[in-house]
């Protein structure tokens, strides 16, 4: 298991200055024409990655505002949808999408057709072109997670918080060439169980795995260790992704 200071890297993004953040909510149509909406928090025109932040089943996107904000603030552009059945993303060609108890490979792929909607959002911006991504994961939505990395190649590394222990992953989606790094708090024993199954089925090269010394889950783990965001995205550019 990587130590914290495995990940520490040259300070990428130390010269940017905190501003006061833009923040846009946003809709867009999935292919069954779902009302996916979020909120896009754009940054100055920069050459820092854009991210993607995805949250847990169950679990109001709201959570993820102050992960969304605190990247915002390094000069990083943020997409923090609501997924399918979630918030406010419940309307599908005029009917409303149940909430699911669980999420199948089925439905992990249809919502992977969803951010679909975001990234070619991204691709009509002209101060978007040409960045790398990063993609950060809560919970169950670490499986579309891994397959949206195995199809999308602008993801250059991601954060997978907390997995649970759903059901078996497709092969197919563990074979993504961006980096990644898996955490989860020492204390939470069902998320550390998931973790470890999770790395071992990961092939060895480009990946980390992390146990904080805490209770929390998800992105609010990463409030013990302030920093850690910028430190792996910092290592996965620099590490190299697809």
């Amino acid at each position: 298991m990587a130590m914290l200071s495995a990940l520490t890297a040259p300070p990428l993004f130390a010269q940017v200055d905190a501003k006061p953040l833009n923040q846009v909510r946003f809709q867009t149509w999935g292919e069954d024409s779902l009302e996916l909406v979020g909120t896009y928090y754009p940054a100055p025109e920069s050459d820092l990655p854009v991210v993607l932040l995805l949250h847990d089943r169950g679990v109001p996107a709201a959570d993820l505002v102050p992960l969304a904000r605190a990247l915002g603030s390094e000069g990083m552009t943020v997409f923090l949808p609501q997924l399918r059945g979630e918030g406010a993303s419940v309307v599908a060609r005029g009917r409303p999408v149940t909430a699911a108890g669980s999420w199948t490979r089925k439905q992990s792929s249809l919502m992977v057709r969803d951010l679909a909607a975001i990234t070619h959002f991204a691709d009509r911006q002209p101060t978007l072109s040409g960045l790398p991504w990063i993609l950060v994961a809560e919970g169950e939505s670490v499986g579309v997670a891994l397959e949206l990395l195995v199809v999308d190649d602008r993801f250059k590394g991601a954060m997978l918080l907390s997995p649970s222990p759903a059901g078996p992953l497709d092969p197919e989606h563990l074979a993504a060439a961006a980096p990644l790094v898996l955490l989860a708090c020492d204390q939470d024993e069902q998320a550390v169980e998931a973790l470890r199954a999770l790395y071992g089925q990961l092939p060895r090269e480009r990946r980390r795995m992390e146990l904080m010394p805490c209770r929390s889950r998800g992105a609010r783990m990463l409030e013990w260790v302030p920093g850690l965001t910028t430190q792996v995205v910092t290592w996965a550019l620099a590490t190299g992704g697809p």
